[in-house]
C-alpha cells in the first residue's frame, strides 16, 4: 500500500487485513482520515461510542504495550 494519491481531508475505508502498523502510518501519513473494520475478537479502547454502536477507537502500535 502506497499513499501517493491521498491527502488530508480524504477518509480511507479498509478492511481488517490492513490494519497493521504499517498500512496505518502510511495511510496516517498523507494526513487522510482512516476507518478500519476490526475481527470481533480485537480489544480496542474505547474513545467515543455513537448511537448506531460503532466506537471511536486508537490503534496502537505493533510493538507497544497494550
Amino acid at each position: 500500500m502506497h499513499g501517493g494519491c491521498l491527502r488530508a481531508g480524504m477518509l480511507v475505508l479498509a478492511d481488517r487485513y490492513f490494519s497493521g502498523s504499517a498500512h496505518v502510518a502510511t495511510v496516517r501519513a498523507t494526513g487522510a482520515d482512516l476507518i478500519i473494520r476490526a475481527i470481533a475478537n480485537r480489544r480496542l479502547p474505547v474513545l467515543r461510542r455513537f448511537p448506531d454502536g460503532s466506537y471511536l477507537s486508537h490503534l496502537r502500535a505493533a510493538n507497544q504495550i497494550t
